[in-house]
């Protein structure tokens, strides 16, 4: 018996998305206004909506503190009404990446070499030069994952992050390691759904059902 689901959104497309330019943790800026692309995520996201049955009164919507979440987060609210309260947590914050941040992945190669393939291959291993490891943000992503079975009862939530945070997320439920990120894609506006059980226990339903 399914009690309650769990959405997992991305933060729509910000100009660094467009130009492939990482952000992490450190950089801060809103989403790109692309009337297209956020026209689509309304309507994905009201079909959503009607699949669930999500009404105002029975969501909780968590963001992380990043302009472009909580920016994405709102439209979500709006289409549901203002009974859908938004609260920010910053345990879904996306990942400090340190030096590695305001830089395309393509020129880090001069610098950090082998590091750049230990990052992308391995990064259960890694920990970003002057930032966090992805061993940090497990423990956080865990912690997050506790508190939805925990503090959210007859609620459903939904998590508005990042794609590190969301594929994290994702590989904990499933017990998979994190190295094996790079052999899914969460892209920008997706929505990833979970249920939850009447004996508290969370299963993937679907990765970006609604891309």
């Amino acid at each position: 018996m399914i009690e309650r689901n769990v959405l997992l959104v991305r933060h729509l497309k910000t100009e660094y998305n467009n130009t492939g330019m990482i952000m992490g943790g450190k950089v801060d800026i809103g989403i790109k206004k692309d009337n297209k692309s956020m026209d689509e995520f309304v309507e994905r996201f009201k079909v959503a909506c009607d699949r669930f049955q999500i009404k105002q009164e029975d969501v909780v919507i968590v963001s992380s503190p990043l302009i472009r979440c909580q920016e994405t987060a709102s439209i979500m609210r709006d289409i549901m009404g203002p009974g859908a309260n938004i609260f920010i947590d910053d345990r879904l914050q996306e990942t400090d990446m340190g030096d590695f941040a305001d830089k395309k992945a393509s020129d880090l190669r001069a610098k950090y070499g082998r590091s750049v393939d230990i990052w992308m291959h391995e990064p259960e291993r890694f920990v970003f030069p002057g930032g966090e490891s992805y061993q940090d943000v497990k423990i956080r992503v865990n912690n997050i994952k506790e508190d939805v079975l925990r503090l959210y009862k007859q609620k459903v939530v939904i998590l508005c992050s990042h794609v590190d945070i969301i594929k994290m997320f994702i590989c904990e439920v499933e017990g998979k390691s994190f190295n094996t990120r790079r052999f899914f894609s969460v892209p920008n506006g997706s929505i990833s759904i979970l249920s939850i059980n009447k004996d508290s226990q969370l299963k993937i339903d679907g990765i970006n059902v609604y891309p």
